[in-house]
């Protein structure tokens, strides 16, 4: 990242929960939130670190991205943001570093075939995807790479390369690279929801903060399915006539919002099945990723086999 730091007194950030999407980050920039002497970005996720993911920086400069920050405290003494893609992007850790070399970086990961399951449910939901059996979104990577069969609603095509996102040893290896161990904590999906007090308490001390005596961690974000994706579209990107006649129905009633996109989203979603992924798909996601998995286990010193095998 060439561009200079802007010469005035922001209050930089020094706390990033970098990912993976669906492991937990949400949940957690929820839990952390809360704590006193913790503060984040006053928008969500705003991937400025990310100059591999063009259509998904919320900030193209650092002023931009410093107004994200205008609200922090002189007595705050973390100051976080957490923007779910930067794990997976291959520049991101070395922008992280760049900017701030002191900072703290917190990584949530899963299961191989539970995280691209979730993942996929996710990207539909967001309409990046459009190709509802994850059987042929799987087979369609090598002709995506290609340009072939991409949404016309995916801002960022990289995003469907499934194996590439669940790579996490790959990911992991680059903040590695830039950052001193200590300044990373690896946080595991299946051991935080097992006891989330004990890793709430886990953070505290990596960030050389007080506990606050927090107990509870209600469930956020819980994975849905939409019933139908055309639905779905017509509230996330509606059409023009659409847009022009709540327009209409707006000024007739003397109202500000009309409430539809929230019913119908209601009406849409379902409650997703905690396995819907046939098991011969699950046995050929694993074997692809034997490879990432020794790199993964050798740079935590966690032995995972056993425990991610479907």
């Amino acid at each position: 990242m060439q561009e200079k730091v802007a010469k005035r007194n922001i209050k930089r950030p020094n706390l990033f929960i970098v990912g993976a999407p669906k492991c937990g980050t949400t949940a957690w920039v929820e839990y952390l939130h809360s704590h006193p002497e913790i503060q984040f970005s006053n928008e969500k996720e705003p991937h400025f670190f990310c100059e591999d993911f063009k259509n998904f920086r919320w900030a193209r400069s650092l002023d931009e991205y410093h107004k994200f920050f205008n609200n922090i405290h002189d007595t705050t003494k973390i100051v976080a943001e957490g923007s779910v893609m930067y794990l997976y992007s291959k520049v991101a850790a070395r922008n992280i570093h760049a900017y701030n070399p002191d900072a703290r970086i917190i990584i949530f990961l899963r299961k191989y075939v539970d995280f691209l399951s979730s993942y996929h449910r996710q990207l539909l939901n967001i309409l990046e995807e459009e190709e509802i059996d994850f059987s042929k979104a799987w087979s369609k990577q090598g002709m995506r790479r290609d340009g072939f069969e991409v949404p016309k609603t995916c801002r960022e095509p990289k995003f469907l390369f499934y194996k590439d996102v669940a790579s996490f040893g790959s990911q992991l290896e680059r903040y590695y690279e830039v950052f001193p161990k200590r300044q990373i904590k690896v946080i595991w999906f299946d051991e935080w929801t097992k006891d989330p007090r004990g890793t709430y308490l886990s953070i505290m001390n990596f960030l050389g903060l007080n506990d606050d005596g927090r107990e509870q961690f209600e469930k956020v974000n819980i994975a849905k399915n939409k019933r139908f994706y055309f639905l779905n579209k017509l509230v996330k990107r509606p059409p023009h006539l659409f847009l022009s006649i709540s327009r209409v129905m707006k000024n007739i009633m003397g109202v500000k919002r009309l409430y539809v996109a929230q019913a119908i989203n209601r009406l849409n979603e379902k409650v997703r099945p905690v396995d819907d992924m046939p098991p011969y798909l699950k046995q050929k996601i694993w074997d692809s990723m034997q490879e990432d998995l020794l790199k993964l286990e050798t740079l935590t010193g966690k032995k995972l086999e056993e425990k991610w095998k479907p």
